[in-house]
């Protein structure tokens, strides 16, 4: 339900929207109440500038050799879709979807630095700040979503979701002999990152630990597929985090790679959260990595390669938006969906990570009072 457009260069989505129908009629003892994002965490009505914290980057970055001596490396423009192609697509689809109406928000006259929406992440970080770290597995079985206390906090699980909070190192001791097989992985790994080292050190709450593309490759996703299923993977603009994921990490999981998909993050406007710059200088994209292990063999048609997927980023830091919507076409009528790495749940799916709960916590939400009806929970 979060598709707002579609054409042949890609879909337009709105995150908001998702969240809106996933927690409608959210239950909570004997009260129902329609639960619905803070609309300030998606209010970015201007692009950042190239000082912000939020695009800033270094263009350079020092490696050591076997040798142990460091050398700089540059952009090896390895990958064929490009910069300059990817704003070409980005330009036709977006004349497009305004073409239908879509981000008609007039452009703020003077920046406004998105006060808001940090503002209220900032919040966010703070009231959530003692979201649950312990480790367990849990389900919401119920066709509804629900609230429900874990460790005296309160997080919402929407509709026929299981998850766990655990770390992926616990894969193949956990989740392997279960024996359940995925038709589609997403996986948003922490990939490493200097700017994301500083960040951690400044503010703990919106930091994660980052994992080494060998410890990446290591994880035991062949035995988690089925026999026609599709790897979807998060993934920088580093050409040194692609071209590892191409070479040894899909390998290593028995995946063959079959396209890229971009998200390009814009304004209410429309316009892109920030420059389009050089590689390897911040974007205001990021890349959508696809596999299979049975191309030839395959039911469903693999995702085309170089589509667009337009939406207005969420100010809180890794709330990607969901993919349930957009993948559909791809995948069975009813399939097994898996998320490593989460940091939130989704209908349907089952979801796994250290922080899986963290973008559950209640203070995500606001609840609608006009709404609220008492009703007996069956």
């Amino acid at each position: 339900m979060s598709i707002l457009y579609s054409a042949s260069e890609g879909y337009v989505i709105n995150h908001e929207l998702h969240l809106r129908y996933a927690y409608k009629h959210s239950r909570e003892n004997d009260s129902v109440c329609n639960l619905e994002p803070h609309s300030d965490i998606f209010k970015i009505l201007s692009p950042y500038d190239s000082g912000s914290k939020d695009c800033n980057y270094s263009p350079k970055k020092k490696l050591k050799n076997s040798a142990g001596r460091e050398f700089r490396i540059q952009s090896s423009h390895v990958n064929n879709f490009q910069t300059e192609k990817i704003k070409n697509v980005f330009h036709s689809l977006l004349l497009k979807a305004k073409s239908e109406g879509f981000f008609k928000e007039p452009v703020p006259l003077i920046p406004t630095k998105n006060i808001q929406a940090k503002e209220k992440a900032d919040t966010f970080y703070k009231e959530s700040s003692k979201y649950s770290k312990s480790l367990f597995q849990g389900c919401n079985n119920l066709s509804h979503p629900v609230i429900e206390k874990v460790d005296n906090e309160r997080y919402v699980f929407p509709s026929m979701c299981r998850f766990f909070c655990q770390d992926v190192i616990k894969l193949k001791e956990i989740l392997v002999p279960l024996n359940v097989k995925y038709d589609l992985i997403v996986l948003d790994p922490p990939w490493w990152n200097k700017y994301i080292r500083r960040k951690k050190s400044k503010c703990t709450e919106a930091s994660y630990q980052m994992m080494y593309n060998d410890s990446l490759k290591n994880l035991p996703i062949a035995e988690l597929l089925s026999p026609d299923a599709l790897v979807a993977v998060w993934c920088t603009n580093s050409d040194q985090n692609i071209n590892a994921l191409l070479t040894e990490v899909f390998p290593d999981w028995g995946v063959k790679y079959v396209g890229t998909w971009i998200w390009l993050k814009v304004t209410n406007s429309g316009e892109p959260i920030c420059a389009f710059a050089d590689p390897p200088k911040k974007q205001p994209y990021e890349r959508i990595i696809f596999g299979c292990n049975s191309e030839k063999s395959r039911c469903y048609n693999v995702p085309e390669d170089e589509k667009i997927i337009i939406s207005v980023p969420s100010a809180i830091h890794s709330h990607k938006p969901p993919l349930s919507d957009v993948l559909s076409s791809y995948l069975p009528p009813e399939p097994n969906c898996l998320e490593l790495f989460a940091r939130y749940l989704l209908p349907n799916w089952t979801s796994w990570g250290n922080e899986v709960l963290k973008l559950q916590h209640i203070s995500l939400f606001k609840e609608n009072p006009s709404e609220k009806t008492t009703s007996a929970v069956t």
